[in-house]
């Protein structure tokens, strides 16, 4: 048998009864493709890249501030997207609203309280 050097994830290739005993890593494989999401589709896909894009070009290239800072900047960046998306539990959230811009958000600067 012919392993595979990567796979396509058309689903006519994946749901090929051969397909799970194609590679040893194959059944693995299908396994994670259930767990994928489509980020292309996501709506606000292009808002949070140019966001990233924004704060990772002003650290590394215009050398602004520190690593740290830009991550801070991000989170308040992604945060405003996910709230105006309604993609963010607003019971939940531990932002406050007048936190400022550039302001350290600490431990709770994550987006672990995204919901799906």
């Amino acid at each position: 048998m012919v392993v595979p050097r990567r796979y396509s994830c058309l689903k006519s290739c994946c749901r090929n009864p051969g397909f799970v005993k194609s590679a040893p890593f194959a059944k693995e494989f299908l396994e994670s493709m259930d767990m994928v999401d489509d980020f292309w589709a996501e709506p606000s896909y292009a808002q949070l890249l140019l966001a990233m894009q924004k704060r990772v070009h002003d650290y590394v290239v215009a050398d602004k501030g520190t690593a740290k800072e830009a991550l801070d900047l991000l989170v308040v960046d992604w945060t405003k997207v996910f709230k105006e998306e309604g993609k963010l539990n607003s019971t939940d959230h531990r932002l406050k609203e007048s936190t400022p811009r550039g302001a350290n958000l600490g431990d709770r600067g994550d987006l672990s309280m995204m919901r799906r």
